[in-house]
């Protein structure tokens, strides 16, 4: 009876270790919410015996250059990125990562300051400058991305050649105040704190929605779903149109075809 307890407990963990792979999980820096997703579904894959190292990068677009290179490496790979950074490195670079979960729904936001007379995306033009936050952020590449859009696949409005300027988002009315920027745009949920601290300090929450942004589909769907949202403030509401830009969590073509137990713990670990 001992012997055959000890051959099945052999045999379980023989299985249990017969698909353990090393894995890289690209994330973004430290304190941030993708680097806490990475944290957790690193713990999840490391619990169906794969061994997790956990790679920090500056943001999606970092982080979808560094997944791509591991792809031409060979690598096995998980990231975390905006959807809108994957649109970009299969566009311009001609790789194809591979989603495996949605993490978490933000929106793209645009906010003017209180004395302003500016209240849309396309009242903005080449004499203006807009602050998309620290540089890496998703509104650095978001914003990016529209301007490139807008001139390459659109009318090549005027909002397109407005400048962008990187910096923190708490030292938006000041440099507003300053005259160094017009317009902030930002990527996040409606409880974002950045957001908020503006509509407290008076910025008006202004519309973001353009005709060609709308129309540019990739795959069945937009690329930016045009939709609103509603923020609440002191009791008040502020609504305008957003766009939406989902986080996904995925791998490599590779891991998908040529790693199928991997991949499975990879769904089983980003799926919550």
């Amino acid at each position: 009876m001992k012997k055959v307890l000890l051959a099945t407990a052999a045999l379980v963990a023989l299985t249990s270790t017969a698909h353990s792979e090393e894995v890289t999980w690209i994330t973004g820096l430290p304190g941030g919410g993708y680097a806490a997703n990475a944290k957790d579904g690193a713990a999840r894959l490391e619990q169906r015996g794969h061994t997790v190292t956990i790679e920090n990068r500056n943001g999606s677009d970092d982080i979808t250059l560094a997944a791509c290179q591991a792809a031409e490496d060979g690598s096995l790979v998980v990231w975390e990125a905006q959807l809108d950074a994957l649109y970009k490195r299969e566009i311009n670079d001609g790789c194809v990562l591979v989603e495996a979960a949605t993490s978490k729904m933000e929106y793209a936001m645009l906010f003017f300051p209180p004395d302003s007379r500016n209240r849309k995306l396309s009242h903005l033009d080449e004499s203006d400058v807009v602050l998309v936050g620290k540089v890496g952020s998703g509104a650095e590449l978001t914003n990016r991305n529209m301007a490139e859009i807008e001139k390459e696949h659109g009318r090549g409005d005027d909002w397109s050649n407005a400048e962008r300027a990187t910096g923190d988002f708490r030292r938006a009315t000041s440099m507003a105040t300053r005259g160094t920027i017009s317009a902030v745009m930002l990527v996040g949920t409606i409880s974002n704190k950045d957001a908020i601290r503006l509509i407290k300090a008076g910025w008006r929450f202004g519309e973001l929605w353009d005709k060609d942004i709308n129309d540019l589909k990739w795959g069945s769907r937009p690329l930016y779903n045009s939709t609103k949202i509603t923020f609440v403030v002191d009791g008040k509401k502020h609504t305008n149109h957003v766009y939406e830009v989902p986080s996904l969590i995925g791998t490599t073509e590779a891991v998908e075809f040529d790693h199928t137990d991997l991949f499975d713990d990879i769904i089983s670990a980003a799926v919550r």
